[in-house]
């Protein structure tokens, strides 16, 4: 392998050479899993340090056959009375000759594990030499004094879609991906950005756990294989197939043998518990191996392997957790199959035992924030509780697989419903003992899987089919007792938003409200007020949405609850005049910091992009990309992709805004895959409001039009969504300030459908005149009801009527478009400017 750029390691660098230059430091020692780079980023170390004062001197161990050899190796090199002649493997730097005499001799030791002696050798010399500092490299500490152990750790394995950007900026900037870039380009295969290429390749590099030396053997690799192809061989086949040796190395450089080799050193206590660890998928604390692993001492254990780095160690937010690397579980996985192939069994029912414990809590989490905590632990052992419910399906165990579908199933709709799960809680349902399980955990289950489906769904009718499931989901949970039917009508209710005929929703949401008030389940009952709202305004009865959406605000009010605060305010902010109902109802800005800060992605999802509605019809169209593009990022991270709809809606809006008709017809383009499940779940104004801007783009585009749309309708998921956040990064970037409001023959996304109208007078009537008026001068409701002989009560009245006919959400906005209508008035202008969106849902 010719020579390449070191990549990542600049940090590094400099904090071993601030390690280097501490007082009373004598040795360094490089530690860490074969093929991570010790050697060559030791090598860098000592090569830097030749540009100083001090005399470098190298020793190998790789041909120390006799005891002594290496300590006389050492005499020699540095100069040491009593020396044998150096071998030809040391090589020194600086300081020979007639060089003036150096500050220091930095000796380096590579691959000191090769060598067992190494340790007492450098203990006696540094005792000779108090000038003399020492670089190893070794697969442990050497556990001699004034040693200092610096852990070098893999690369982060890179995320395709975790960055701030889009995948092929976020991606190239990776150390990992630079990486086998480098790799390939020396096998003469330049890899392109294109297809998925850069995102396969994170992949890969993530599989191999981000170490060097395996996303080297596998770049080189390049000439045969494409990155999607080398992602797919290494999904379905070992890593040590794939990988192989070095391309010219040396037999004992194999990267697999040199795991085999650290085992080896094990004692066989600590061999049995490396062996038993492949029980798991994801890092585990210290109790979760004490359980499952049956070894005793497991403290000693654990720390023995972290110091061979057999076992990562990961002290996140101040608790340990303890997991494999990839290749290191692929190599004990083959052993274990050969030294004890009997207690694979019993290993995985423990496994199991230990992942009920952790799923059976949340089975019973109502809502709100009982229910975002009971879900937020699972998050580092997610993957763990997957395995787990896979083992159990197949053993064909149904007590079990319920109960740890029953817990996954809350948590994988918290993290955006990702597709790939839904098919498993359909194999738990259709296992033999099913049909024995106790109905109400049946009922349960089929809700939750009617949720996720509909949550995933992307035709109308696969939404009605749904429905029609969890309603036989709510009759089963009828025989079962109150509370497991309060749990099933919850769940109907969340997937009922996206059905178009739901006749049979209304009387299911009465229903629930009556039985959380008979258990006095509150958090629930605010819930399902807001629940009955949102039907409401998706019906076009903005009243009585107003009436839930005030009452499930004020009884959040006065519960301990941020959660469904949240949901409460988020609501009544989304509607048109719902701001005035309430006094001092949070903005948009505070409602996304709290939704961040308890972890509530789904309400972010929801109202993060009605802040970009609002910052459209502000004009402020950078902001608005911004907050559309977070959303989206979510969403691609999460692969929740119906996350994405409204967004992408804002950012159409933006476009048509600039003048970009191409770009917006590409926009609608990637909508049709949404729109057939978006169109139920909001009022039919706002849906009128988009049929017209599609309309208006279809006729600006002309010829243009049915190509760009049938280009953005041909984009997976995941490029519409790269398309998406590269075309906002381009609006963010273009302007630090606002953009002119939308031009009157525009309907803006989100907005009843209007015409254009001449003047505010055609709009109102003579009452709503006088108060948009006292409005404008800046009166508050009991100021206008003094002023105009009428009660409080009157005045909202006729703010709302204001607010929807002007089609805007509240009295700023109300405001601003009597101010702008006067412009357009006085200049002439028959058509005052179209007003900011409505709410969406």
């Amino acid at each position: 392998m010719p020579d390449l750029p070191l990549r990542g390691r600049s940090q590094a660098l400099a904090d071993l050479n601030r390690l280097l230059d501490l007082p009373g430091r004598r040795v360094l020692t490089l530690t860490g899993l074969p093929g991570v780079g010790k050697s060559r980023l030791a090598r860098e170390l000592v090569t830097q340090r030749r540009e100083g004062p001090s005399r470098v001197v190298v020793v190998e161990t790789d041909q120390v056959y006799e005891a002594g050899l290496l300590e006389r190796r050492i005499r020699a090199a540095v100069g040491i009375p009593g020396a044998t002649p150096p071998a030809p493997s040391a090589r020194a730097g600086r300081g020979t000759g007639t060089d003036p005499p150096p500050v220091e001799t930095i000796l380096l030791v590579d691959d000191a594990h090769r060598a067992p002696e190494t340790g007492d050798t450098l203990r006696t010399l540094t005792r000779a030499r108090p000038d003399l500092r020492v670089v190893v490299t070794a697969r442990a500490p050497l556990y001699i004094p004034r040693e200092t152990v610096f852990r070098v750790a893999p690369f982060t394995a890179p995320h395709p879609a975790a960055g701030t950007g889009t995948a092929v900026e976020d991606l190239a900037a990776q150390p990992a991906v630079q990486m086998f870039l480098d790799v390939a380009d020396a096998t003469g295969i330049s890899i392109g950005t294109g297809d998925g290429a850069l995102t396969a390749v994170a992949e890969i590099c993530a599989l191999v756990g981000g170490l060097p030396l395996a996303i080297e053997l596998a770049a080189a690799r390049s000439a045969a294989f494409s990155p999607t192809s080398l992602l797919h061989l290494l999904r379905d086949h070992p890593h040590k197939s794939v990988l192989g040796r070095v391309p010219g190395g040396a037999p004992d450089h194999d990267l697999f043998d040199a795991i085999a080799w650290t085992e080896s050193l094990l004692s066989p206590q600590q061999r049995t518990l490396l062996h038993r660890l492949t029980a798991f998928r994801s890092p585990v604390p210290v109790d979760a191996v004490t359980q499952v692993t049956g070894v005793s001492n497991v403290v000693e254990g654990l720390s023995a392997l972290v110091d061979m780095h057999l076992v990562q160690a990961d002290h996140t937010d101040g608790a340990t957790r303890f997991s494999l690397h990839p290749l290191v579980r692929e190599h004990a996985v083959e052993q274990l199959k050969q030294v004890a192939p009997e207690e694979i069994e019993e290993l995985h029912s423990a496994h199991i035992r230990w992942a009920l414990g952790f799923t059976l809590p949340l089975s019973g989490a109502r809502t709100g924030s009982q229910f975002l905590r009971s879900t937020d632990h699972l998050r580092p052992v997610g993957p763990d509780l997957r395995l787990a419910l896979h083992r159990a399906l197949d053993r064909e165990d149904a007590p079990s697989a319920v109960r740890l579908a029953l817990g996954l199933a809350p948590y994988w709709f918290s993290r955006g419903a990702p597709p790939g799960h839904t098919h498993l809680l359909a194999r738990v349902r259709e296992l033999p003992g099913f049909p024995a399980i106790p109905a109400g955990l049946r009922a349960l289950l089929a809700g939750w899987h009617g949720l996720l489906l509909a949550e995933t769904a992307e035709t109308a009718d696969a939404v009605q089919h749904t429905l029609t499931d969890l309603l036989g989901a709510v009759d089963l949970a009828r025989a079962t007792g109150p509370e497991t039917l309060l749990r099933v009508l919850g769940l109907t209710l969340r997937a009922a938003r996206f059905a178009e005929d739901r006749e049979a929703v209304a009387p299911l949401c009465a229903e629930g409200r009556e039985l959380a008030r008979t258990l006095g389940w509150e958090v629930t009952l605010a819930r399902f007020e807001v629940w009955s709202g949102m039907l409401a305004h998706q019906g076009a009865d903005l009243d009585e949405a107003h009436r839930w959406g005030v009452s499930a605000y004020r009884l959040a009010q006065r519960l301990d609850d941020p959660s469904v605060f949240l949901v409460a305010c988020g609501f009544l902010r989304s509607l048109p005049g719902g701001a005035d109902l309430v006094p001092d109802l949070p903005a948009y800005e505070e409602l996304l910091s709290l939704a961040r800060r308890t972890g509530n992605r789904h309400a972010q999802a929801w109202i993060q992009p009605l802040a970009a509605l609002d910052a459209i019809g502000a004009g402020d169209l950078p902001a608005a990309a911004d907050l559309a593009a977070e959303v989206i990022r979510m969403g691609r991270s999460a692969e929740a992709w119906g996350w994405c709809g409204i967004p992408i809606v804002c950012l159409a809006r933006i476009a048509a805004l600039r003048r970009e008709t191409e770009q917006e017809a590409r926009f609608h383009g990637m909508l049709a895959v949404h729109l057939p499940v978006l169109r139920p779940s909001v009022p039919p104004w706002t849906q009128r409001a988009y049929e017209q801007a599609l309309e208006v783009c279809r006729e600006r585009g002309g010829a243009t039009f049915d190509a760009a749309f049938l280009a953005g309708a041909s984009l997976t998921h995941r490029s519409a969504a790269e398309e998406a956040l590269a075309y906002a990064a381009t609006v963010a970037r273009s302007s630090t300030g606002h953009e002119p409001p939308a031009p009157a023959e525009q309907p803006v996304d989100g907005a009843p459908a209007r015409r254009p109208t001449p003047r505010t007078s055609s709009l109102l009537t003579s009452r709503e005149q006088e108060v948009l008026a006292l409005l404008t001068a800046g009166g508050t409701n009991k100021e206008i009801s003094a002023a105009l002989g009428i009660s409080p009560k009157t005045v909202m009245h006729h703010t709302s009527n204001i607010y929807r006919k002007l089609e805007v959400r509240g009295r700023a906005q109300a405001v601003a478009w009597q101010l702008r209508a006067a412009q357009h008035e006085g200049a002439g202008d028959t058509a005052p400017p179209t007003p900011p969106p409505t709410a969406r849902r």
